[in-house]
C-alpha cells in the first residue's frame, strides 16, 4: 500500500512539474519588426550561410543573381554589370568576379572595389588575411593582408 501511495505521489509531483513550466515563466512581450515589403530571396550558394555579416545578407534572387540586402530590407548597393558577388562579407570584404576578365578581387561594404580583379582565386578574410592567387605570376598562392580595421 505504501509503495501504491509513493509511486502515485512520484507520478503526481511529476506531472506537475512537466506540464506546469509555463506558470514560473514571466510572460514577456517583445516587439517584432517585419519588413513591408517582401524580398526576392533565396540563400546564395555555395559560399553564403544565410545569415548578415557586416551588416549585409547576400542573397540569390528568383533570376540568379547574388544581391546584398541591408538589415532594412533593401537591396543594399548596385554593382557595374561586370562584377558578380561571390559569397558573404568578412571583415568588410565580398568576394567578386569580373565576368570579362573571369579574376577576383574585393568590394568594401558599400559597394565599391577596393582590391582590384586581378586574382585567379580569392578566398574570404580572416584575421586581416585571405588566400589569393594571383595571375600574372606562377605562385599557387599567397595571402593577401589587410591592416585592421580593414575598412576603406
Amino acid at each position: 500500500m505504501l509503495k501504491k501511495l509513493g509511486l502515485a505521489a512520484l507520478i503526481l509531483v511529476t506531472g506537475i512539474s512537466v506540464f506546469g513550466t509555463g506558470w514560473a515563466a514571466p510572460s514577456i512581450t517583445a516587439a517584432i519588426e517585419v519588413s513591408k515589403t517582401p524580398l526576392d530571396y533565396n540563400v546564395a550558394r555555395p559560399l553564403s550561410d544565410g545569415a548578415f555579416h557586416d551588416g549585409l545578407l547576400a542573397a540569390e534572387t528568383s533570376a540568379g543573381n547574388l544581391v546584398f540586402y541591408n538589415t532594412k530590407g533593401e537591396k543594399a548597393f548596385s554593382l557595374p554589370a561586370e562584377l558578380k558577388p561571390i559569397g558573404d562579407f568578412h571583415e568588410q570584404r565580398a568576394v567578386v568576379k569580373n565576368t570579362k576578365t573571369n579574376l577576383y578581387g574585393y568590394i568594401n561594404t558599400k559597394g565599391t572595389l577596393v582590391i582590384p580583379c586581378q586574382y585567379t582565386e580569392a578566398n574570404l578574410f580572416s584575421e586581416g588575411k585571405a588566400k589569393i592567387t594571383i595571375a600574372s605570376t606562377n605562385v599557387v598562392w599567397k595571402l593577401l593582408y589587410c591592416e585592421r580595421p580593414c575598412v576603406s
